[in-house]
């Protein structure tokens, strides 16, 4: 047995020996990558490289914090990198590159699981995404961060990921959010979700037991220049010890949202007696676009002010004939109530 041990040991490169081959494996990658080599098969080239990486410091750092780990990573140039500890020996690891990334748990025996080995097997869902490496307009590969949450009630530790697809261009582009939970074996998504948002998006808000989502909503009947927030609406994912669950997502301008519900109504022909006036009504059939889907078009400006204990909006829209148009806005039995309009003279 003595002897069994004794070969084993010497037939194991020293730990030294195994970093300079990685970090020689690494920079020969690198260089690929730098050359514009940014294909699927490269990338995963790097993606198994920077796990080996990290658990052999690991394996020579058990006692590491997730300072240590992250600037261990950072020591392959051009790698951003956050770390997360989940038990007593396993990490969560996010890493990028430009325009890719990937996550995986890793211990001091090597890579446990990997988001990318996972994503091989799944179609073009929310996980099959972390397979893809085309980048196009307002989507792209997507690119994490690993952030820590509450275990579950059993102990089992679970970690998000706050995901950016990496898009060629565009105002407007995907994110995706997820909840994981780690059982020793392999990471399961609680909670996996795409959704839209632009370049002056709050960012999310994060605590160990809540999410704040930050994203760009969809109008009924205007449309949303790519680089503007409008209309920005919020939702809350909440993590508990018995699983996870979310809130419907709520727009911030509540007026600029009533304001889309009654155009919508009278595009739609609903009724309309107890949001608007009849005034009111008269006034934007009149003015409504005569388009076959009486598109209002792109929101151009939206104002909101209080007077004399009302609010007004005031908004233009590029399908419109008029300027702008200036709402007084009430409120009855808890509902926005559009109590007059006015509008610009017209040219």
């Amino acid at each position: 047995m003595f002897a069994v041990i004794l070969a084993l040991i010497l037939a194991a490169p020293p730990a030294q020996d195994q970093r300079a081959r990685l970090l020689s494996d690494y920079r020969a990658v690198h260089g690929d990558l730098d050359r514009g080599s940014s294909d699927s098969r490269t990338l995963n080239r790097a993606w198994h490289i920077i796990g080996d990486w990290t658990a052999l410091y690991l394996k020579s750092h058990p006692n590491a914090s997730a300072r240590d780990v992250v600037d261990a990573v950072r020591q392959l140039d051009a790698i951003e990198t956050h770390a997360v500890p989940l038990d007593r020996d396993a990490w969560a690891v996010s890493a990028s590159y430009i325009y890719a990334g990937t996550f995986f748990v890793v211990a001091r025996d090597g890579v446990r699981w990997s988001i990318k080995d996972l994503a091989a097997r799944h179609s073009r869902d929310e996980i099959g995404n972390w397979a893809s490496y085309k980048v196009g307009w307002g989507d792209g590969p997507l690119v994490g961060v690993v952030g820590h949450m509450a275990s579950n009630k059993n102990g089992r530790p679970r970690f998000y990921v706050d995901a950016t697809a990496a898009a060629a261009a565009g105002g407007t582009f995907h994110k995706q959010i997820s909840v994981w939970e780690w059982d020793g074996r392999s990471a399961s998504p609680l909670f996996i979700r795409s959704y839209a948002a632009s370049l002056e998006t709050p960012p999310n808000a994060f605590s160990d037991r809540s999410i704040t989502i930050h994203a760009k909503g969809e109008f009924k009947s205007f449309s949303s220049c790519g680089a503007c927030t409008e209309p920005e609406v919020v939702w809350r994912i909440n993590v508990t010890p018995d699983g996870v669950t979310t809130t419907q997502p709520e727009f911030v301008d509540k007026e600029l949202k009533a304001c889309d519900e009654l155009w919508d109504a009278i595009i739609h022909h609903r009724p309309t007696r107890d949001i608007a006036s009849p005034n009111v009504i008269a006034i934007l059939r009149k003015i409504l676009p005569s388009s076959p889907d009486h598109n209002l078009g792109m929101l151009m400006k939206h104002e909101v002010t209080h007077s004399k204990g009302r609010t007004i909006l005031t908004l233009s829209a590029d399908n419109l004939p008029c300027s702008s148009i200036r709402f007084e806005i009430e409120e009855r039995h808890g509902v926005a109530y559009f109590a007059d309009a006015r509008t610009s003279k017209c040219s």
